[in-house]
């Protein structure tokens, strides 16, 4: 539901401006700022019996105010400051990154210094606000109402930048058909080779138990002959007895 407050500007002159219910208070002052030709940069907006300023980072439906309620703009020394905030930027691919920055500073030089490894971006959001990617480079924080503490900005349509591919882990490609061909050769002599080689393995293995079993069956032969000799000198011993 929309609505109306009235605004005293420094010049004595009041202004309505229209709002709607998640219009920043911000924005509101923008335009009170506008129509009168005002710098936003050096005023704050309160209540005219208030001197407590509004947190303009607010949509209107959590500030508290009613419509038609009666508003002045004055000069705050805290906007006219640069202040260290703690900025989160929420990416749409589900990681987040944090960092300080200075509420002077664009939402482009935001997202390059605190999201170093996001390439660009569609669009923000700011609570309910969209900050389009041609705003980017001409809306600050401080436009955003954001004068100190925290602030979180939602980032859609996030292109991260690509990492340089390891040289190590690209694989060789074949540059022609002739390349293929000779691949596939040089593959087939290998394994031509491979298998002379163990066949010759094979056939020395077998050559080397066969000399072993010749060289066990002349052992078996020469002891079978030292036991024939043996056997003879007991023959010749039992002769000379018998005599």
């Amino acid at each position: 539901m929309s609505g109306s407050v009235c605004i005293l500007c420094p010049n004595g002159h009041r202004v309505n401006v229209t709002y709607g219910p998640n219009t920043p208070l911000n924005t509101i002052k923008l335009q009170a700022c506008e129509k009168q030709g005002f710098d936003p940069a050096k005023y704050g907006m309160r209540k005219e019996d208030m001197k407590k300023a509004f947190d303009l980072s607010l949509p209107f439906r959590l500030s508290g105010l009613a419509n038609k309620a009666k508003l002045e703009l004055f000069e705050d020394v805290r906007i006219q400051k640069s202040v260290l905030i703690n900025v989160a930027l929420q990416l749409d691919t589900g990681g987040r990154v944090t960092g300080q920055i200075a509420n002077s500073a664009t939402i482009d030089a935001t997202i390059q210094s605190i999201g170093k490894d996001v390439a660009s971006a569609s669009f923000a959001m700011y609570l309910q606000r969209k900050i389009s990617k041609e705003e980017f480079k001409t809306t600050t924080l401080l436009d955003l109402g954001v004068f100190k503490g925290s602030v979180m900005l939602r980032l859609q349509g996030v292109k991260l930048k690509s990492s340089k591919p390891d040289a190590e882990t690209v694989p060789l490609q074949p540059s022609s058909e002739t390349d293929v061909q000779e691949m596939e050769t040089d593959g087939a002599q290998i394994s031509v080779t491979n298998s002379v080689e163990g066949i010759a393995t094979n056939t020395q293995s077998e050559m080397g138990s066969a000399t072993n079993t010749q060289s066990e069956m002349g052992s078996v032969t020469n002891t079978q002959s030292e036991m024939g000799s043996v056997t003879n000198t007991q023959s010749e011993m039992g002769s000379v007895t018998n005599t």
